[in-house]
Parts: C-alpha cells; structure tokens; sequence
C-alpha cells in the first residue's frame, strides 16, 4: 500500500540557467548540492551557456542528478538568459515551469507554494530576500524594500504556463530587462501577472564584484519605465539643490526609511528583512540617481555592456508589445496531449466572486449549457497551511468574497469565504496569523461540480447545499468557479427566482 505520507512530487518543471565563465569550486559544489535536493521533489533542467573545457566537465557530472543541455540557438540573442529560459521551457515535461537563477534556493514547500499560484494566473512573480546579509545585499534590500513599497519587486525566479510563452513566440533576447519583457510580453496576447509579495523565497547574494558590476546595468534598466527614470535622473540635482540645507535633507532621507520601512512590513516582510535593512534605502537612492546619469551616457553610447555586447533596449514599451507580439486565438497542445484552459485575460478571470461579467453564450456564440459555458475560469488558490491573513490579504487584493482552499498535493479541499473569517475567526476572538485556512475546512463537505455538468445541475446543487459559489472540477484539476449571479445570467427568471429563495433560506 502507498505510504500516505511521502509527499507527492511536484507537478512542475524547474528550468535554471547558467552560464558560469570562470572557475569557482566551491559555488559548484553547494550547487550541485541544491540540484541534488531539487531533483528529489520536481523534475529539473539546467540550461548550461558556458564556454570551454571545464564546462564540459561539468555538465557530465550535472547530468547525473538532472536533466542538462546546452542553449538552442534558435532562440539566441544578446541575452543568454533568454535563450536559456526559452530552451528550458520548450522542452519542459510540464506545463507549469519555474525560471529561476542559479542563485536562488527553493525548499519543497516554497516551490509548491509558487506552483499552486498559477491558478488563475500565468505568470507568477515571487519575492525574492537574501539568505544572509554582507554589505552590498544590505545595500540591495534598501532597493527591494521601496519596490515593495510603491508597486513590487522584480525576482530572480517566476512560475510559468509554458503553453502561454510557447503561444506568444517567446519574448526578446536582445533586451537588458528580460523580467520585465517577458510580463509585458505575456499582458500583450491576453495573460495574466500576477506579483506575490507574500511568496518569499530565498536568494543568495551574489559575489561583490558581480554586484558592483550591476550598478550601471540596473540603473540602465529604468529607462524602460519613464517614470522611474525621471525620479532617478531628479535625484542628484536635487540632494545637491538640498546640500545647503541639511535639516531638509535629513527630512527627505527619513521619508525614505519610512517608505522602506512600509515595504518591509508588507506581506511578511519582517520574517526575512532585518529591521535595520530600512536604513539602507537612502543610500541605494543617492547611489541609483548617480548611476542614472551613467545610464544615460552609456545609452548615448549605444547602450549598456553586458556579456561583450552593447544593449540599447532596456525593455519594449506594452504599446509597442501590442503592435508586434501576435495575440494567438489557439494555444499549443499541452505536454499531455490534453487541451488547455482558456488563458485569464481571454475569457478567464481570478476565481471566487460575481463582481465579473460573464455572457450567456460561448466563445463561438452558441448558448451556454454547461457549468464550464459560464464559469470563472482560472483558479487562485489559497494553501492549507496559510494563514487566514494570508487568505484575506489575498482576497482583497482580488476583490473577491472566496478563494479555493488548495492542498499540498494540489487538490481541493474546500472553499474559505469572508463570511467564514468574520463567523469563524473574528466572532470567536481567535487569532487570524496563528489559525490557518485549512483548519476552516476541516470535516466540512467539499461541494463541487463538474465542468461538463448542466446548469441546472449546478442550479439544483447549490440549492440543495445552499452555497453561492461552486468550484468546477474537471477530473481532479480546478477549472474554474460558478457563482449564483453566473447561473443567473443564463436561467430563467423562475428558476433564478428560486435559487436566490432557496440560497437565502436559514
């Protein structure tokens, strides 16, 4: 008999690559440490750019514990992390792909977490934090803390749906900010991205001359973002418009501690961002404003260095993404041969709420008779083992009233709703970081209802358990959810008379 508690391997692909040019033993070894953990709960394919001898060497012994290949050069470019990513994804044996640097250190649980957030979504951006703290990755969190603040942070890794990479063509390899690039890519045929300042996933800090090498680089990557070039070009003129004004300067450094601050109280923030990472926001500003001007030069230039080339593009403007990427009306065949989903952005939304407008008819016009015609598709999920925080942080930044309540094996276990965190948490002076949302759904009925099942079996079934919401199954998968004003929009008006009758009854 199967032993119920091994835990299930993680129905993903993790695709890392590398390109390592000089000769670091001691990085090699804790690395090939880490893919030997990997491979024990997903499967792994390394994408290996360097150059020489060595190299070789080293990928023999890589390919013992997972999968390794050298870049398929039909996706090549300036940047060899592109085409690394892109050669990993199309080879990947799952449709859920995790990009990550050689840096960054996934746990099984963290993965899992990162994984289960491509419900509803097709590109996931985790947050990244340093595993310790010399000086230059304290100086990088005062970068990370404001992002955290005023909008999100840019990670070293992501989750994936591989078929929405494969359908827009990939993204460009001849850009510098290949992050961005490839979430503007992925808005432009229709997808979803989705920033997860709560996913918190262990990064590395880097060697420090890797480090100084990237003050240029980054600070070039703000020309992307208008914005954020302007602020970054205003900020030299004015500290020294401010010189002779060392009260007001002092003011405007501790406005941006507190801005950093409030990014590092964010999400859970405080469990990995020592208190005093704040205190390094300023600096990181003062830094970022000279290196802008740098940019600016490198750009008149021709562009910033990077691997021997000069790169002029930091990033594709979503306009111009619009114009050029082809928005796709199919997607590839899955892995398995099964169809996918329609893409969120395309005919699919975040789960859980009414608040979305749905019609009454199918994509090709025809009336909808079946729960998958009128269902939100996607699926955001919240895990078991999350906090009911957590959950209600998720579902107000959703603006939804439920989410699914997922497993660690990907299975659903039950629905949490508003109503259940005021009833059941808040009524009964219980402590919503402490209680997790899997306690909620113990020993209550899971009630569901098939993709391919009638309306009026939908209809009836959400009568029957008086229920607004009801999760759409599709063999085991989540596929979407139905809710009592989906129904209402395609059955008669005596029928949705007595849902919403039944529905409100005590």
């Amino acid at each position: 008999m199967e032993d119920s508690h091994v835990p299930q391997r993680i129905e993903a692909e993790m695709v890392i690559p590398v390109r390592w040019d000089d000769l670091d033993p001691e990085r090699e070894a804790e690395f090939e440490a880490h893919l030997g953990r990997l491979r024990g709960f997903c499967d792994v394919t390394v994408v290996d750019g360097s150059e020489g001898t060595y190299a070789e060497h080293r990928r023999t012994r890589w390919a013992g514990l997972v999968r390794v290949m050298r870049p398929d050069p039909r996706y090549g470019g300036a940047n060899g992390k592109v085409t690394g990513a892109m050669t990993g994804i199309e080879v990947a044996r799952h449709e859920r792909v995790v990009l990550a640097d050689d840096d960054v250190r996934y746990d099984r649980p963290h993965l899992a977490a990162v994984v289960r957030a491509l419900h509803g979504a097709d590109l996931v951006l985790p947050q990244n934090y340093p595993t310790h703290l010399p000086w230059w990755a304290w100086w990088e969190s005062g970068r990370v803390l404001l992002n955290r603040a005023v909008a999100a942070d840019w990670p070293g890794t992501c989750a994936v749906r591989r078929s929405v990479v494969l359908a827009a063509g990939g993204w460009s390899a001849d850009v510098l900010y290949e992050n961005l690039e490839m979430a503007r890519t992925i808005r432009a045929v229709g997808g979803r991205v989705v920033h997860r300042p709560d996913l918190l996933v262990a990064r590395r800090p880097p060697p420090v001359r890797h480090f100084l090498r990237q003050r240029v680089r980054q600070a070039y990557e703000d020309q992307a973002e208008p914005l954020r070039l302007a602020l970054g070009l205003a900020v030299v003129p004015t500290t020294l418009a401010l010189a002779r004004r060392p009260r007001l300067l002092a003011a405007g450094a501790a406005l941006v501690v507190a801005a950093a601050e409030a990014g590092r109280r964010r999400s859970g923030g405080p469990r990995v961002f020592p208190a005093h990472t704040s205190l390094a926001a300023p600096l990181w500003v003062l830094e970022r404003g000279v290196c802008t001007w740098l940019a600016m030069g490198a750009r008149v230039r021709g562009g910033v260095r990077y691997h021997g080339h000069r790169m002029p593009v930091a990033a594709h403007s979503a306009r111009w993404l619009a114009r050029h990427v082809p928005r796709p009306d199919r997607r590839p065949p899955a892995v398995d041969g099964t169809a996918r989903r329609p893409r969120p952005g395309m005919g699919g939304m975040a789960l859980g709420t009414s608040r979305h407008h749905h019609t009454h008819t199918t994509a090709g016009g025809d009336m909808a008779t079946t729960a998958r015609d009128v269902m939100t598709a996607g699926a955001e999920c919240v895990g078991e083992n999350d906090t009911v925080t957590t959950a209600a942080e998720r579902m107000a930044s959703l603006d939804v009233g439920a989410l699914p309540i997922c497993g660690e094996d990907d299975r659903l276990k039950g629905m949490i709703t508003d109503r259940d965190i005021v009833l059941k948490v808040v009524a009964r002076g219980k402590d919503p970081q402490q209680c997790t949302v899997g306690s909620l759904a113990e020993g209550g009925e899971v009630v569901t209802i098939g993709a391919d099942d009638s309306l009026d079996e939908a209809r009836q079934t959400m009568e029957r358990h008086q229920v607004r919401r009801l999760p759409v199954i599709d063999g085991h998968r989540l596929v979407g959810i139905v809710s009592q004003a989906d129904l209402a929009r395609s059955l008669a008006d005596e029928d949705t008379g007595k849902l919403v009758e039944s529905i409100s009854q005590e």
